[in-house]
Formats: structure tokens, sequence, C-alpha cells
């Protein structure tokens, strides 16, 4: 998990330091362009190229934030699950509530990664199949045991089918669990 944790984070940083300064480059030369001398047809062309590469740095960041959540590192558990939130409530169709008290509390590094994981893994889960309203999400921390609870008021699922699955949601969610109850 911390090598592949590992690598997200160089691959990240190499899309973001890599292909972020080509499209800001391009975007540069495009603005620059006398669009006063261009008309009909090919000022649609140039107009789209703008948006493209506009869409393309947005797809970009949010491609390299998915892959190492910066906010994560740098502000902690609760900050990143904030914003995840925040991204799918933008979304619409599932009402979300997140309570917790761990506010300014920071914890293991991969303890805090591999929960995020997780819990992203969970809001992807319940998006795709539970065809659910609400969403859930409790994190309390206390006598030195942190307590996640996630519950939406989906279709559910056969607890014993879920048992002998071997997609890699699942099993990547059960080796994360286990990394953060060794730490």
């Amino acid at each position: 998990m911390e090598t592949e944790e590992k690598e997200r984070k160089e691959f990240a940083k190499d899309l973001h330091d890599g292909l972020g300064p080509l499209l800001s480059n391009i975007k540069m030369s495009v603005s620059a362009i006398d669009k006063s001398a261009i008309n009909g047809f090919n000022k649609e062309v140039i107009e789209n190229i703008h948006n493209l590469i506009n869409e393309s740095i947005v797809s970009l960041k949010e491609t390299s934030n998915n892959l190492s959540p910066h906010i994560l590192e740098n502000f902690g558990l609760t900050s990143a699950l904030n914003s995840f939130i925040e991204k799918i409530n933008a979304l619409g169709g599932i009402e979300i509530s997140f309570s917790n008290n761990i506010e300014n509390i920071r914890f293991e590094t991969r303890t805090e990664i591999n929960l995020y994981r997780v819990v992203c893994e969970l809001f992807n889960n319940t998006y795709k199949h539970a065809k659910a309203d609400k969403v859930s999400l409790l994190i309390h921390y206390s006598e030195n045991r942190l307590v996640a609870q996630y519950f939406d008021d989906g279709i559910g699922f056969d607890a014993e089918d879920l048992r002998n699955r071997t997609g890699m949601g699942i099993s990547n969610m059960r080796s994360r669990l286990k990394t953060i109850e060794e730490a």
C-alpha cells in the first residue's frame, strides 16, 4: 500500500509538473492569436481550442488530485473528506451528512490515506450501485481508537455474497482496513 501511494504521488507530481506547464503554454499561445484578423469558422475553431485547453487543465488538476490529494497531506483527513464530499454534492442526487470529532487531529499518514481511500470507495460504490438518496459518514476518535461508520439508504446487498466477492474495490478496502488495524 505504501509503495502504491508513493507511486500515485509521484505520478500525480509528474502529471502536474509535466503536462500542466505544457497546457498553460498552449493556452497562452492560443490567447496570443489576434482574433480580430480571424472571422467565421476559424474564430469558432480557435474559441473551441481555448475551451478544450481550459477543460484539459481542469481535468489534469482533478486527476492529479485524485491520485494524490494534496489537501489530505497538507490539511488532514477532515479537510480532504470535506473537499471530496463537496465534489459529490456538486453532482447532486445524494444528500451527504458528515460528522466527526477529529477536526484538528492528525493521524499517521498511512492511516489518513487508507481511511480516505476506503471512504472514497464507499461513496463510489454507493453512487454506482446503491441507488441511494442519503449517505451518513461518522468518524469518531476516542481513547486512542478511530471509528468510522458509513450508512446509506440504498437498495442494500447480500452480505454473504459480499464475503465471496473478489472485485478490486472490495479487496482494496479490506487490505486498507487491515493496514489501519495494524498501525
